[in-house]
């Protein structure tokens, strides 16, 4: 992800926020009005957070989830494993 945003726009695990719900939570508290946020995560319990966060959520099949599977959880979008630029923007499309 980091060759697509910047550092400021990425959220993982820290001292503060480290369990998803947390880090989902300050990703959508970082929006301004009127900005669209995007989780992109590779397990159910991340398109999960992210529905609960009532944000758009980018399911990628990276292998530990199927693209089945992930299918089943009615994601925004849904990427398999080797996705380009291409397909990203695609998805984050306005």
């Amino acid at each position: 992800m980091i060759d697509y945003f910047q550092d400021k726009d990425i959220f993982c695990a820290s001292e503060i926020n480290w369990t998803r719900d947390l880090i989902i939570q300050s990703a959508k508290n970082s929006l301004k009005p009127g900005q669209t946020g995007f989780i992109i995560g590779d397990s159910p319990k991340d398109v999960y957070s992210a529905k609960n966060s009532k944000l758009k959520v980018i399911a990628v099949a990276t292998g530990a989830h199927s693209l089945t599977e992930l299918s089943y959880l009615n994601p925004d979008y849904l990427l398999t494993l080797g996705w380009g630029y291409e397909d990203l923007m695609k998805c984050i499309e306005i």
